[in-house]
């Protein structure tokens, strides 16, 4: 009987969120483009519904019907909050779902190489390929037929970005204890491999912070009148942030 109540609760929470995500359709967005990136990772740049607010460190439910209908999967959202026009998600290949992720973006790829490859018929010595839905098999036509692994290998090598109107859903955004890190006087982050995601949102966060508080130093021009030398307090530089306004002076060397 000891199971009764942590199930209950996950079942209400599952119920909450399902009915949450069909009766408000804020959780229907796109994806706006797809970057393949070497070591198997897909970068997937989803366009931000209106009213989503996040933190760094946060992470999302996501379903894709173009891959499973029922299926959500979190992953650890990747871009900064600062970044109105999108969020972006890093999900490297793990397990099925992440490897059909990709599999799906990639027959995209080859679909546009496809296209590009009969628009260039008058050339006679290029090599084009046909892919065949059927069973997921890729036939070839032409005097020297490529092999599917090695067109593979090349996506795996380079970084692939296309633009894309795939439809998904969203679920959250679910917070983590990093997202509380801009409260703490001193931080330190340990992430590796895929794992550095939420790192990747506080680093851009701070950065877009930073720029939003940074103000150029004006032009800045001086005169006094004083029988000391032209030699000392020469100004040589202003600088200015947030915090401090410094004047650093030289002694020594007097700039015409």
């Amino acid at each position: 009987m000891w199971f009764v109540l942590p199930g209950l609760l996950f079942l209400a929470e599952t119920i909450s969120r399902i009915s949450w995500v069909r009766s408000v359709y804020q959780g229907r967005t796109y994806i706006q483009s797809v970057s393949l990136l070497p070591s198997e990772v897909t970068h997937l740049n989803i366009s931000r519904p209106p009213g989503f607010n996040f933190r760094p460190g946060d992470y999302v439910y996501i379903k894709i019907p173009g891959i499973s209908k029922h299926e959500w999967h979190p992953f650890t959202i990747s871009s900064a909050p600062e970044q109105l026009d999108g969020l972006s998600l890093h999900i490297r290949c793990a397990g099925s779902w992440t490897k059909s992720l990709r599999d799906f973006f990639v027959k995209y790829h080859m679909e546009d190489v496809e296209a590009g490859a009969s628009n260039s018929s008058c050339v006679p010595d290029m090599q084009k390929y046909i892919i065949r839905r059927r069973a997921s098999s890729i036939a070839w036509a032409k005097q020297k037929p490529l092999k599917a692994q090695k067109i593979d290998a090349n996506i795996r090598k380079r970084t692939i970005t296309k633009s894309a109107n795939v439809l998904c859903h969203i679920d959250g955004p679910y917070g983590t204890p990093s997202r509380h890190i801009f409260q703490s006087e001193h931080a330190v982050l340990i992430g590796s491999g895929i794992g550095i995601t939420p790192f990747a949102s506080i680093l851009q966060s701070i950065v877009h912070q930073f720029k939003a508080t940074y103000a150029r130093c004006p032009k800045c021009s001086y005169l006094w009148c004083h029988s000391t030398p032209a030699s000392v307090m020469n100004l040589r530089k202003v600088s200015s942030d947030s915090v401090l306004r410094l004047l650093y002076t030289d002694f020594n060397k007097c700039d015409n």
